[in-house]
């Protein structure tokens, strides 16, 4: 099979599950970028012969700047999730999410991304820094 083809074929599956996702989830404490994350996961472990094999540790670059893009699309869905009027009162919830939850999640997701798995300083963070946007946009869903 064309790699060609079966990288359009799940790029548009992809597509469709951002569309479909959100709905299907809406009662559950899981955000897109989480599930987004699992499918990957799933994919990356298949057994599929003809899904391409990719070792991030030899395309270094590639890997950096792919996660570059994935907390900037991460932290840019969050901003779009605001759904908020513009005033200091009506803003207090998402103050102190942006300024005391999520700092302290990240150092938390980090610290256990470090002691549980392994990883080093920067990958923890990093591991930190994107999930604390998804549960922040869980916690700003619920609470307005």
């Amino acid at each position: 099979m064309d790699l060609y083809i079966v990288t359009l074929t799940i790029l548009g599956v992809v597509v469709l599950l951002t569309a479909w996702l959100p709905l299907m989830m809406r009662r559950l404490p899981l955000s897109l970028p989480i599930a987004c994350l699992a499918i990957g996961a799933l994919l990356a472990w298949s057994p599929f012969p003809f899904l391409p094999r990719f070792n991030p540790l030899e395309n270094r670059e590639f890997t950096e700047r792919m996660t570059e893009i994935v907390v900037i699309v991460a932290l840019m869905g969050a901003g779009l999730k605001l759904d908020r009027p513009i005033g200091w009162k009506l803003w207090m919830t998402t103050w102190r999410l942006l300024g005391i939850a999520m700092p302290l999640t990240i150092v938390a997701l980090a610290f256990l991304g470090s002691w549980i798995l392994g990883l080093g300083a920067a990958s923890a963070l990093l591991l930190g820094a994107c999930y604390s946007a998804t549960i922040r946009m869980r916690r700003e869903r619920q609470s307005g």
